[in-house]
């Protein structure tokens, strides 16, 4: 956490120095995606169960993030400087952090799982929430 936290006040920080010449910056910080990588590591099914515990049901596709940074780049964007983007699908917008994710499914018995079968090596716990 504390590394995320450092990028958002490099951000923060060259935004304020670098605006007067007309440079923005911003960061994107994006939840996770369905890329081929993603797939390989836990398998289709449990790619859908991570999806399920975001807002909008599922996990982000690679052409939302790039959307969305192609907008940064854009004119459309003349305005937006210091500022994080993120792109989670509504994750981080649930509250409290780690409570309430799972969707309402049988309790499974916790099992000692590989990492890469449907288990993620954390200590973050959004990572932990999204996993389980």
């Amino acid at each position: 956490m504390a590394s995320k936290h450092a990028v958002l006040g490099l951000t923060k920080t060259a935004a304020v120095e670098y605006g007067r010449y007309g440079i923005r910056v911003n960061a994107v910080s994006p939840g996770a995606v369905r890329t081929e990588m993603l797939l390989d590591v836990f398998g289709s099914e449990e790619v859908d169960r991570m999806g399920a515990v975001h807002p909008i049901g599922r996990i982000g596709r690679p052409e939302e993030i790039a959307d969305a940074v192609a907008w940064l780049f854009s004119n459309e964007s003349s305005y937006f400087t210091g500022q994080s983007l993120t792109l989670d699908g509504g994750l981080t917008a649930q509250r409290p952090l780690g409570h309430g994710l799972v969707p309402n499914r049988a309790a499974e018995p916790e099992e000692e799982r590989p990492i890469g079968q449907g288990r993620i090596a954390s200590s973050d716990p959004q990572a932990e929430a999204i996993a389980h």
